[in-house]
């Protein structure tokens, strides 16, 4: 790291003269800014090594400028300053930054709280603190004294004094260059600014939040913007940049001009800025700050706070950044003293209704700029409709959910509770007498526990409404694969006991069948558990140029994912053995009568397993399409596994047999089913019923 060198003589006895080398820290500032700072930050630096000079601090300051002079990529390009920070470089210990980009630069910048004197931090601890540059505020000038004009209030008085003075100029001086007002919308940050203020301007109260972009507040803004820019100015004077603008202010080309309070001009002065009514007014607030290195050594952190003590220290905001360069400090409390106020006009600070630019709370302010800036200028242009622009920047940052208010969110909300109703209601046909033959494959407590299976299927549905949030994730997971297994259980469980040579080495299931069931469900408990204890999901916002934002649940850390993995592969599992089984029941050419049915849901579940991990792979950034996809494949395999079974397969068979009733339908139902388990005349034709009661097999001979 550079140092300098100072030799001093200290003579001893007045005979020796003894030489001594002190090492003093060179501490490098960094600053990007506009060039209207330039005087200051050079006289800030000059100022600082001579007061350290005086005290014996043994600290210089250097200076690294880019600003737009040797910056192409103009002022608000902030990517040099945060690759310096990025990579840790130790080569630079402060940093002037847009206070703009203060949530960016945040984590790689020193806490000032934890090293700065608190007398120090107090001064700074106002409802302005870090407000370092009042921006945007309104100039008169030249004419004002001309017409001898009242300074405008409202937008109103705004449009009406400009018409008045800009006619009589080209009536009695043939001034057709003057123009109304500027607005400031060059394509750049300015942009975003102006259009916060004039929003704000719009509010009902001075107390009043910001209005949302699409309310009427929000439409009748932008309406008076167009109605400024089409009556007293032009889309070419609104759109101009700071530097052709500069050049009309010099030349007094423009009556009313928004610009920065910063710069002073001798034909203007400085007002408020107006509003929708009088008393209400809007003005963003921008400025840098001054950072440190959170990378550099102790020593030089050390050395860099001296520096920020003097900066921020009362006298030198006063006396330097006020008085000497007409700047307005951060500090309040010298808006009273008579002696700044006689530099500046301290009247605006205290009229002017403030306004932070959100980059601080947004997620990427960045994005949010260069939309905003587009869809104004399109605006301005008369390429897009003020409904069309205001929803565009409106949704830039909003997001959306699938919610029982839209539309299709309504539709499949009450499908799914129709389904929900259908499915506990057609429980009752196991009580019925005449469709018990159709039901004696699982004892009552298994249909129970399959009935449940859908019903939890069916609740992990409803957590595709409304705000996504983690927990949502957690139990839309949790419940889709606890149903699938207790879908799954009951079956697997009758397979092994009713094939014969299976039912000598699982004996045990028999006799301890709640146990088996449970020590299957049991893993599945366990897999819940883990999958919470990682952490395995996050929520990730989905940020679409077409589309509208939504949140979707995202995998977040490796052993959860893993968990989550093997949750979903102990459930392939049971799928597959399940179908192995029933293949080696039609292989054995025995034939249970409700065997045939959930041979077919067991295919149709395969597909629609397939479809469902295709879906999940793929990204659909629409929110309305992804979430219809989702619920409907789930839909479709709660219909399949249940209303089939229970529903559809019974109104099938009862219209085979219109004309039955009781006993004798039930006869027929199993004479028919025998003659369609023809084969071979080498096998006995047999239909295989089972006793609910006590899960024994009854083989019934062939009664044709």
């Amino acid at each position: 790291m550079p140092i300098v060198n100072h030799l001093i003589n200290l003579h001893n006895n007045g005979n020796k003269i003894k030489k001594i080398y002190i090492t003093a820290i060179n501490l490098n500032f960094v600053v990007n800014s506009y060039k209207v700072l330039d005087k200051l930050i050079i006289y800030m630096i000059k100022d600082f090594n001579n007061y350290s000079k005086e005290r014996g601090l043994n600290i210089n300051l250097s200076l690294t400028y880019f600003s737009d002079l040797n910056n192409t990529k103009g002022y608000s390009d902030y990517d040099l300053t945060l690759s310096l920070l990025g990579k840790k470089h130790h080569k630079y210990d402060m940093f002037l930054y847009d206070m703009n980009y203060l949530k960016i630069y945040a984590p790689y910048l020193l806490e000032l709280e934890n090293y700065l004197p608190k007398k120090c931090i107090d001064l700074y601890s106002s409802e302005n603190n870090n407000k370092l540059t009042v921006y945007n505020e309104h100039r008169l000038g030249l004419y004002y004294e001309r017409y001898n004009i009242k300074i405008p209030k409202t937008w109103d008085e705004l449009i009406e004094t400009s018409n008045y003075v800009l006619n009589n100029e080209r009536i009695k001086y043939n001034n057709t260059e003057l123009v109304g007002y500027n607005g400031l919308f060059p394509n750049n940050e300015n942009t975003v600014c102006s259009l916060y203020q004039i929003l704000y301007s719009y509010r009902e109260t001075k107390d009043s939040p910001l209005p949302e972009f699409t309310s009427q507040a929000g439409v009748d803004a932008l309406n008076k913007l167009l109605e400024i820019k089409n009556k007293i100015s032009s889309y070419k004077i609104f759109s101009i940049d700071e530097v052709y603008l500069l050049e009309q202010m010099y030349s007094d080309n423009i009556l009313f001009v928004n610009f920065y309070s910063s710069l002073q001009i001798d034909t203007y002065i400085t007002s408020p800025l107006p509003g929708k009514k009088e008393g209400i007014n809007g003005s963003i607030l921008g400025g840098y700050n001054i950072g440190i290195n959170k990378n550099i050594s102790e020593k030089r952190q050390k050395a860099s706070i001296k520096v920020m003590e003097y900066f921020f220290s009362k006298n030198f905001q006063k006396d330097i950044v006020v008085k000497k360069f007409h700047f307005y400090s951060p500090i309040v409390e010298i808006y009273n003293d008579k002696n700044v106020c006689s530099v500046i006009d301290c009247k605006i600070i205290k009229e002017s209704q403030f306004f932070i630019r959100p980059s601080s709370t947004m997620k990427n302010y960045n994005n949010f700029s260069k939309k905003v800036i587009k869809n104004m200028l399109n605006y301005l242009e008369g390429k897009k409709s003020i409904e069309e622009v205001l929803t565009n920047i409106d949704d830039i940052n909003r997001i959306y959910y699938f919610t029982v208010k839209s539309i299709p969110g309504f539709i499949m909300f009450s499908l799914l509770l129709i389904l929900f109703i259908t499915v506990i209601l057609s429980t009752s046909l196991l009580f019925l007498q005449k469709y018990c033959i159709l039901f004696r494959f699982f004892s009552l407590d298994l249909w129970f526990m399959y009935t449940m299976g859908s019903v939890l299927m069916i609740l992990s549905n409803v957590f595709y409404f409304e705000e996504t949030t983690v927990i949502k994730c957690f139990f839309r997971q949790i419940l889709k694969e606890f149903g699938n297994a207790l879908i799954f259980i009951p079956i697997l469980y009758k397979l092994l006991k009713i094939l014969s040579h299976f039912r000598k080495k699982f004996k045990w299931i028999q006799k301890y069948k709640f146990r088996f069931i449970l020590s299957l469900l049991s893993i599945h408990i366990l897999f819940s558990i883990l999958i919470i204890i990682f952490d395995t999901y996050k929520v990730k916002t989905i940020n679409d140029m077409n589309d509208k934002n939504s949140i979707v649940c995202q995998y977040n850390k490796i052993p959860g994912i893993i968990v989550f993995l093997l949750q979903i592969a102990y459930n392939i599992l049971l799928y597959v053995i399940v179908c192995i089984l029933i293949f080696q029941e039609w292989n054995l050419k025995i034939i249970p009568m409700d065997l045939k049915p959930f041979t077919f849901t067991m295919i149709i579940d395969g597909i629609n397993h397939i479809i469902s991990s295709v879906f999940y792979i793929i990204n659909i950034n629409n929110y309305i399409v992804n979430t219809i996809v989702h619920i409907y494949i789930n839909f479709l395999y709660i219909f399949i596994n249940h209303i089939y079974i229970f529903i559809i397969r019974v109104l099938l068979t009862k219209k085979k047999f219109p004309n039955e009733n009781n006993r004798s339908w039930e006869d027929k139902l199993v004479k028919n089913v025998l003659l369609s388990s023809e084969t071979s005349s080498n096998v006995k034709n047999t239909i295989t019923f089972f006793d609910s009661d006590s899960d024994a097999s009854i083989i019934i001979d062939d009664l044709k």
